[in-house]
């Protein structure tokens, strides 16, 4: 059993069965950290190369994407409460915004469960395509491949 578990939960059915076995794995007496990662950086389009010679810029709306992240950031954080208040673990929701420049979501969540001095990270696996994953990388990638931590990645729930 973990005492302090660090968990990415961004909504998606891969995280919720992650936090699911994090709660498994966690004794009466744990704690969890359940990080969601804003990336500001995916809300920013590149302009095609011209006028502007390929600088990204914000997309039309750039306050009204951020508005609806934040609402459906809520609803996340309300689910993932109730999974929790089925146990005696206690558990701690924490938004981390990665703004252009200050590197990637992964590295964020990992900066954030160091700091609060997590035994283990816990992240689910999407069922993604290996070519996308390839050329741009993964979140459990960056993980496994930079953590100090050890790092259980769940796969997805089985058919």
């Amino acid at each position: 059993m973990f005492t302090k578990v660090a968990v990415a939960v961004d909504g998606s059915e891969a995280s919720y069965h992650a936090l699911s076995k994090a709660l498994e794995m966690t004794g009466e007496e744990g704690q969890l950290l359940l990080i969601d990662v804003k990336d500001i950086t995916a809300f920013i389009q590149p302009m095609s190369l011209g006028t502007t010679y390929g600088t990204p810029i914000a997309t039309e709306n750039l306050q009204a994407l951020l508005d609806e992240w934040d609402k459906n950031a809520e609803a996340v954080h309300q689910k993932a409460q109730k999974m929790v208040e089925t146990t005696k673990i206690q558990a701690e929701w924490r938004i981390v915004t990665v703004e252009e420049g200050e590197g990637t979501a992964a590295q964020a969540f990992f900066d954030t469960a160091s700091k609060w001095g997590a035994d283990v990270i816990v992240v689910g696996r999407h069922q993604g395509s290996r070519f996308i994953e390839g050329m741009f990388g993964s979140f459990p990638r960056w993980l496994v491949t930079h953590s100090t931590l050890p790092v259980l990645i769940v796969p997805p729930a089985g058919k």
